[in-house]
């Protein structure tokens, strides 16, 4: 037993440095998998034929929109979609933050936003028709959650897919 005791106090610096390292790959790999997730379902939703052809076409109800986007989002996310002049056409979900037009760019691209209590995944992809941008795609994820209150208040299951949750640290 003092053996080990002896053999960690020697090798501590490289245990724990071992350890460090161990941890930023989990945690690297975790958050390609969980951006990677968003950045999948924004850009099929832009690439889809029947996405692009109803912005085209100016006679589609807002209804027609929103089963779309229904169609095309998964749960876990919040799936917006903005014509090109960054209005808001429809959503499906409830997660989130508003979305601000400053994230509509011509590139693909992602952002966390942390608020008081809730961060989230926020990814953006143009809808691209002949090479003219006519709309944009946004996806919102439940990144983390800082609940200072008492967490008995709060159902547990709608922080089951957050990023920290998939750590298993």
């Amino acid at each position: 037993e003092q053996f080990l005791v002896n053999q960690i106090e020697r090798n501590w610096t490289s245990i724990k440095t071992e350890k460090e390292q161990s941890l930023v790959q989990l945690i690297q790999t975790s958050f390609d998998k969980f951006q990677n997730e968003s950045v999948e379902t924004v850009r099929k939703v832009a690439l889809d034929n029947n996405v692009i052809s109803s912005i085209s076409n100016h006679n589609i109800t807002t209804r027609t929109f929103f089963e779309l986007v229904e169609s095309l989002s998964p749960p876990e996310q919040t799936i917006e979609l903005f014509d090109s002049g960054k209005h808001l056409l429809c959503w499906n979900g409830n997660e989130g933050i508003q979305t601000d037009t400053l994230w509509l760019k011509s590139e693909p691209s992602s952002v966390v936003v942390q608020g008081p209590i809730y961060s989230f995944l926020v990814v953006v992809h143009p809808v691209v028709n002949n090479s003219v941008i006519i709309g944009y795609v946004v996806s919102k994820r439940l990144f983390d959650v800082n609940y200072p209150i008492n967490n008995r208040f709060i159902n547990a299951e709608v922080f089951s897919t957050t990023f920290t949750s998939c750590l298993d640290i």
